[in-house]
């Protein structure tokens, strides 16, 4: 029998790195509360009620604990980096907890497999599930640059010690093409469904890629990911991947 998951991914941007480097939100909303506040809604309205996993990535201590409150019921897996972010400026931080964490929501059932911090970036890792399923969802955030074919074969090693089916979904920071590459031809992308928003907006010209959220998949079949509207809470756009499988 032929089976259908969903799963999401959303980057939803800590404060300190929002105002370290100047994007948006960090003037958009002056009251963090009210932006973590609004993920948090989004998060268990739009992406906890329909998918499996929910896979997000640069979680703040103050999100976390929002998050938390909007899913009272829901099964929590964290990775908190040894990196604590902290303002370029020195200024006190605008937030209660500014640890930074990988956050996987999962359904009843699931079980925490392995998490780890990068040796070459402590603010980036992976995080993998074992769902109900069958599944095991690594979730993950990978550094740009030169960096990230030791992470990515790091997740890689990690996943194929399963033997059932892997979604591994989350920031790679780099394009389909290179993500792809970095993986090996053994990962099979969850393509977009277009037209498609960018994952990750940025100005016309820009020279990095505006798509660098992706879902791969191992042992499973991809089907299509639809990039949701963010609505402007982070710099990046809310993925939505979907999966089949034998049961």
């Amino acid at each position: 029998m032929i089976a259908q998951i969903e799963i999401a991914t959303w980057n939803v941007l800590h404060r300190i790195h929002a105002e370290n480097w100047g994007e948006a939100q960090a003037q958009a909303f002056p009251l963090e509360a009210a932006r973590t506040t609004a993920i948090a809604t989004r998060v268990a309205k739009e992406l906890a009620s329909r998918c499996e996993a929910v896979c997000l990535q640069e979680v703040s201590g103050d999100q976390l604990a929002m998050l938390r409150m909007a899913l009272p019921g829901a099964f929590f897996y964290e990775l908190r980096y040894p990196r604590v972010p902290k303002l370029k400026s020195g200024a006190e931080s605008p937030l209660v907890e500014s640890t930074e964490h990988l956050v996987t929501i999962a359904a009843r059932g699931s079980e925490r497999l392995a998490a780890a911090a990068f040796a070459s970036d402590p603010g980036k890792g992976f995080l993998s599930v074992a769902l109900p399923s069958g599944f095991v969802v690594v979730n993950t955030h990978v550094s740009f640059g030169p960096r990230a074919q030791k992470q990515i074969d790091e997740i890689v090693t990690h996943a194929k010690t399963h033997p059932g089916q892997v979604v591994i979904a989350g920031d790679f920071n780099a394009s389909v093409a290179d993500a792809s590459a970095l993986l090996g031809p053994e990962f099979t992308i969850v393509p977009l469904r277009q037209p498609a928003l960018p994952t990750r907006p940025r100005a016309p010209g820009h020279e990095k890629s505006s798509t660098i959220d992706h879902a791969f998949v191992w042992r499973a079949a991809p089907v299509d990911a639809e990039v949701l509207d963010g609505e402007g809470l982070s710099d990046h756009n809310p993925v939505v991947a979907g999966v089949q499988y034998s049961q």
